[in-house]
C-alpha cells in the first residue's frame, strides 16, 4: 500500500504560506455553495485554515463538524475521509474543498463514497485543476458586467510535490474522466471553475436515489437473503456495499491489480470481502452454487458473452436469477468512450472517429481498456437470443419498473409504446433480468 503523505503541520495553514487572493474568492464559493443548498447540518473534511467553518459556527444556526485525519489540527473528529465513523445520512451537506488530491487516485473512490453515505443528501467538493486559462473580463460604467474563462488543455504528467498526488488536467485525470467516477455516487448537479480562482474546480453533487444494490432490491425483494456472485467485480464497490449489509456475497475479478485495490478499499471502511481471480467463461464453483448473479458493465468486456451465460446457468441455483447491463449497439451515445453518435456507425470507421474526438484510452497499459471494436454490444433482439440459448428467459428492467409504477393499465399503455420506440437507439444500455429456468 502507497504511503499517504499528509498536511499535519499548523503551521503549513499560517497565512503568509497559505492565503493569497484567489484562495479568498474560493472561500467565497465554499460558503456560498454551501448555503444554497440550505443544510441544517454540515460535515466538513479537512481543518484547513477554519475560514469556512468559523464562519458558518460564528454566523449561521447551521451545526458544523469537522474532520481531519491529523490530531494535531484539533478537529472535532479525527478521522481518515477513507473511514468516517459516522452513522448513515448523519449530515445534510459533506464537503471536501481541497482535499481529496492529498492521497492516491485509487483512494478517490473510496472517499466518494464515504461522502455520500454519511451525507442525506448533498456533497460539495472542490479539486485543483492544472493547466493556463483564459479569461476576460470587461466593466463599463452604467453597463452590466462581463466576464468569462476557459480552461486551456495542457496535459503534464504529473509529479507529486509532497502535497498532490493528482490535479485535473494532467495526464490521465481529465475533466471528464473525473466526471465518470463522480457519476458513479452522484448526480453531479453542477461543476464550475469559480472566474477569481482558475485553480479550484466545485463539483455539486447530489446522491443517487438509490445504490446499485438498493436498485436491485426494487425487482428482487429477497435479494438480501440469496447468495451472491458478482462477476468482474472490479474494486469492489458492489461486493463492499453488500459486505456492509452483511449479504453473503463472493467477487470473481480477471484483473489482479483491481482485486488488490477491491481488498484496500473494503479494510479501509473495516470490512472483508471474498474475491478472486478467474474469468466468466470458467467460474469455479459447484452447480447451483448461487441465488444470484451480477453482470454489471462486464458483458461487453468477457472473451465470449455465449459462454459466460452458460456458466452462469450452471452456477445459479433452482429459481436463480442474474442482472446483466448490456451496452445498446444503436445507442446515440457510448458508455465507454464518452462521444455521440460512434455507435450509428460501421464499426471499422469507429476508430478514426473516436481518435478526432481525442477519446481513444492507453489500450496495452494494466487498466485493461479495450478498442471499441473489441466490446460485444448488441440490440435488443440479440441479446435475447443468446440469453435464450443458454437457458434463460429475460425480462426488461425497465419495462418491470413501468409496470410497477403505473398500476392502471390504460395509463401505462403510453408509457409502453414511447419506451418501446425509444429503447433500441436512446439509452446507452439494456438493463435485464434473466431467470434460471
Amino acid at each position: 500500500m502507497k504511503k499517504i503523505e499528509l498536511i499535519t503541520k499548523k503551521d503549513s495553514y499560517e497565512f503568509s504560506k497559505y492565503s493569497y487572493p484567489s484562495r479568498w474568492g474560493s472561500y467565497f464559493y465554499q460558503l456560498n455553495t454551501i448555503f444554497s443548498l440550505n443544510p441544517e447540518s454540515v460535515l466538513e473534511i479537512g481543518v484547513g485554515d477554519r475560514v469556512v467553518g468559523s464562519y458558518i459556527k460564528n454566523n449561521t444556526k447551521v451545526s458544523y463538524t469537522c474532520a481531519d485525519v491529523s490530531s494535531d489540527l484539533k478537529p472535532d473528529v479525527v478521522a481518515s475521509v477513507t473511514r468516517l465513523p459516522f452513522e448513515d445520512k448523519s449530515f445534510d451537506l459533506a464537503c471536501a474543498f481541497e482535499v481529496l488530491e492529498h492521497m492516491p487516485f485509487e483512494y478517490f473512490e473510496t472517499a466518494l463514497k464515504e461522502l455520500s453515505r454519511v451525507s442525506k443528501k448533498y456533497v460539495v467538493i472542490s479539486l485543483p485543476h492544472f493547466g493556463p486559462s483564459f479569461q476576460f473580463l470587461l466593466k463599463i460604467p452604467l453597463l452590466p458586467k462581463i466576464e468569462f474563462s476557459f480552461k486551456i488543455p495542457f496535459a503534464k504528467k504529473h509529479i507529486f510535490n509532497g502535497r498532490h498526488y493528482w490535479e485535473i488536467g494532467k495526464k490521465g485525470y481529465s475533466v471528464p474522466k473525473i466526471i465518470s467516477t463522480l457519476e458513479k455516487y452522484f448526480v453531479v448537479k453542477k461543476h464550475f471553475v469559480p472566474f477569481e480562482n482558475q485553480y479550484h474546480h466545485f463539483f455539486i453533487l447530489e446522491k443517487n436515489e438509490m445504490t446499485h444494490f438498493e436498485n436491485l432490491l426494487f425487482y428482487i425483494s429477497d435479494l438480501k437473503k440469496r447468495r451472491i456472485l458478482d462477476v468482474g467485480a472490479g474494486k469492489g464497490s458492489f461486493l463492499i456495499e453488500g459486505a456492509r449489509l452483511g449479504v453473503k456475497i463472493s467477487g470473481i475479478e480477471y484483473n489482479q491489480k483491481n482485486i488488490d485495490i477491491a481488498k484496500k478499499r473494503a479494510a479501509e471502511v473495516g470490512l472483508e470481502i471474498d474475491v478472486i481471480q478467474g474469468e466468466a467463461e470458467h467460474l469455479p464453483f459447484p452447480d447451483e452454487s448461487f441465488g444470484f448473479m451480477n453482470f454489471s458493465e462486464v458483458i461487453e468486456h468477457v472473451r465470449s458473452p455465449e459462454e459466460s451465460l452458460k456458466e452462469a446457468y450452471r452456477v445459479l441455483d433452482e429459481g436463480g436469477c442474474a442482472y446483466v447491463s448490456v451496452p445498446s449497439r444503436f445507442g446515440w451515445f457510448d458508455p465507454h468512450f464518452k462521444i455521440a453518435f460512434v455507435n450509428w456507425m460501421p464499426r471499422p470507421w469507429t476508430y478514426t472517429y473516436i481518435n478526432i474526438f481525442g477519446k481513444h484510452k492507453d489500450y496495452n497499459g494494466e487498466s485493461g481498456h479495450q478498442r471499441l471494436s473489441e466490446m460485444h454490444y448488441y440490440t435488443f433482439v440479440q441479446f435475447k437470443k443468446i440469453a435464450n440459448n443458454a437457458g434463460f428467459t429475460i425480462e426488461d428492467m425497465r419495462l418491470l419498473k413501468i409496470k410497477k409504477r403505473y398500476k392502471n393499465k390504460i395509463l401505462r399503455f403510453p408509457v409502453y409504446l414511447v419506451y418501446l420506440f425509444m429503447r433500441s437507439w436512446c439509452f446507452r444500455a439494456f438493463h435485464f433480468k434473466l431467470q434460471k429456468i
